[in-house]
């Protein structure tokens, strides 16, 4: 006889509902974008609230561009947003700031920080495949203690 469980009690989504989550970066590492540019993808774990405890969440950090897909530029660094939202994900971590992006991240692994969660409809202006489908968004990062840990009221479980 096979393994027992009860599938109504598993969610069917790894989405996460809205509100301030305490994360553990697993990595953070290098990669290309589906469009051929440099990024920077982050892998974290939840770690609060308690019951999303293991759960996954994943952010990409473009930084190459149209003009400069490999970021070879520095300066490039300077212009792309996805630049700016991992130094604030590595200031949220207390992650002493180099001039090697890979040590930060590098550096990044194992610690925790506090992300500002929220979910939106994908629309499906950039790609029609995901049109209607739910995914989490950062709106926000802290560092631990900066922010309270915990759902957000309309998302709390009654």
């Amino acid at each position: 006889m096979g393994r027992k469980w009860t599938p109504d009690t598993i969610p069917d989504s790894t989405v996460l509902p809205g509100g301030a989550y305490l994360l553990s970066v697993e990595e953070i590492t290098e990669q290309q974008s589906s469009t051929g540019k440099a990024m920077y993808v982050g892998t974290f774990r939840v770690v609060e609230p308690t019951q999303f405890g293991g759960l996954p969440y994943y952010e990409n950090f473009v930084i190459g561009t149209d003009d400069d897909p490999a970021c070879d530029d520095p300066k490039t660094l300077e212009t792309v947003v996805g630049a700016r939202i991992l130094k604030r994900v590595l200031k949220a971590a207390n992650i002493e700031m180099g001039d090697d992006l890979d040590d930060c991240c590098e550096g990044a692994k194992d610690q925790q920080l506090v992300a500002l969660l929220s979910q939106v409809t994908d629309d499906g202006a950039r790609d029609p495949r995901y049109k209607g489908r739910i995914r989490n968004v950062c709106n926000a990062w802290y560092a631990p203690g900066e922010r309270e840990i915990g759902l957000d009221e309309a998302a709390a479980p009654a």
